[in-house]
């Protein structure tokens, strides 16, 4: 069983993974399905790929237009 450091650090580094996805797509962005179609293989659930797109959201990193994921800048 992890600790809850460990289970903080795991969180982290998948909302890194897919802020480096939509970073690494480009200006013409990453649709969300198939970004979400992709982490579904290592068992991310609907309601955690929505809470880690939400928190880049609020980071002000991504933009999300209809099913576009687009970088937006920052860390």
């Amino acid at each position: 069983m992890s600790t809850p450091r460990e289970q903080v650090q795991a969180a982290l580094a998948v909302i890194n993974v897919v802020r480096d996805a939509i970073r690494e797509a480009g200006p013409e962005g990453i649709a969300s399905g198939p970004l979400y179609a992709m982490l579904m293989e290592f068992g991310c659930s609907l309601k955690t790929y929505e809470a880690i797109i939400g928190i880049l959201i609020e980071a002000g990193v991504i933009t999300r237009s209809n099913n576009l994921l687009t970088w937006k800048g920052g860390n």
